[in-house]
């Protein structure tokens, strides 16, 4: 698998393999460094063979802050500090 990065193809790293498709479920569309505050369907993690704790390690690796995870309406609500207020910014 590939990303494209506009100018060249360069091959993702396993961990990329593994954690993009999870970090896209709540990912900010307008920017992914933003802050987290998704609901994700539990029937979305059982079609891509993943747990709760995989999607928490998904938003840890791409973005360094810790998500909180609970239950609401039967959706799974995400929120993280998300990539800025990581790094301080």
């Amino acid at each position: 698998m590939t990303r494209s990065t506009g100018m060249n193809d360069i091959e993702m790293t396993p961990e990329q393999k593994k954690y993009q498709p999870l970090f896209d479920l709540v990912a900010p569309k307008d920017n992914w460094k933003k802050r987290i505050d998704a609901l994700v369907d539990p029937a979305e993690l059982s079609r891509l063979g993943v747990t709760e704790n995989d999607l928490c390690h998904a938003v840890t690796f791409y973005t360094g802050s810790v998500p909180t995870i609970s239950r609401e309406r039967g959706s799974i609500r995400v929120r993280a500090a998300g990539y800025y207020a990581a790094i301080g910014a």
